[in-house]
């Protein structure tokens, strides 16, 4: 009669473990990533209502950093802000600068009042160049 296990079924068993370890080591990586790009996302939400004001009260889109008053803002996950002004169809773009290490380097996102439904929203794209678009989330994914 045999007691415990075979060293054979120890190394299947070890190997299988660490195969899920490593799916899951993958896994939490990219959920770290996604969250970071979240929130650099909602930590634009009261820069974009301080433009929506702007624009309510008559004053325009701002054209640059300098009107807008966000210079020099910076997190953990925002690098740099900088407003961009009117190009194409888009009157102002609020670009972001995503910050390392969970993201690459000068990642770039860009949020933008569209004006197609006779009032505005706020849509965002990102530099598809740096991987970002994976990151981002699904509003944003469908150009939302």
């Amino acid at each position: 009669m045999q007691k415990g296990y075979t060293l054979i079924e120890l190394m299947i068993a070890v190997a299988i473990i660490g195969i899920l370890a490593a799916v899951a080591i993958v896994a939490y990586v990219d959920y770290g990533r996604r969250a970071q790009v979240a929130v650099a996302i909602m930590e634009t939400e009261p820069m974009r209502r301080a433009l929506d004001v702007q624009y309510a009260t008559g004053e325009g889109w701002p054209q640059g950093n300098a009107s807008a008053g966000f210079a020099g803002y910076r997190s953990h996950t925002i690098a740099q802000v900088a407003v961009q002004p009117a190009a194409g169809t888009r009157p102002m773009t609020l670009e972001v600068t995503l910050a390392a290490p969970w993201v690459a380097s000068g990642a770039k996102l860009e949020l933008y009042p569209d004006s197609a439904s006779g009032g505005y929203t706020w849509r965002c794209s990102s530099d598809r160049a740096k991987n970002l678009f994976a990151l981002l989330p699904s509003s944003c994914r469908d150009g939302g």
